[in-house]
């Protein structure tokens, strides 16, 4: 039988009540703990990890022009001092593809290296204390993780720029 999960069950006329409402649902075990914490984080970190492997991809496939200090294309300046390809056959969609696919094996490392720490750490705090992990905290815990990994990124990219 399916429990009807209701967030307002936990958050609405909580006080003169147990800790734990008789409909609500929570997390005892660390597995389950772990579960929420990594598939929020994956459900929050894979658009972000996608935007930017797509803007890269795109970047990489197909590069702007530089332009020369006289007016003139770039590659015209660099025909004759360019080192020959030291393996002809790698293109840049092949580059482009291999840098994909590492975006996307950082985003699913990075949400299981955070989610492990973050759901050890809830579970040591929520069992020294004696409490009862509601389904809410694991989504909150993914939440922060993205936008500390976000806040994080910016002062690299302003520096690269």
């Amino acid at each position: 039988m399916a429990v009807a999960v209701q967030p307002g069950v936990e958050l609405i006329d909580i006080e003169h009540h147990p800790a734990e409402q008789s409909r609500g649902v929570y997390l005892h075990r660390y597995g389950d703990i772990f579960s929420f914490t990594l598939y929020w984080t994956l459900v929050l970190y894979t658009p972000i990890y996608f935007m930017c492997a797509g803007l890269a991809f795109y970047n990489v496939t197909f590069p702007g022009r530089k332009r020369n200090h006289d007016g003139g294309e770039w590659w015209e300046m660099q025909l004759l001092s360019r080192p020959r390809k030291t393996n002809e056959r790698r293109s840049r969609l092949t580059f482009a593809l291999i840098m994909l696919l590492v975006f996307l094996a950082m985003c699913v490392l990075g949400a299981l290296v955070g989610s492990t720490i973050t759901s050890v750490m809830m579970l040591a705090l929520w069992r020294s204390g004696h409490y009862s992990m509601s389904t809410w905290i694991p989504f909150l815990a993914a939440l922060m993780q993205v936008l500390v990994g976000l806040m994080s990124a910016w002062p690299s990219v302003i520096n690269i720029i």
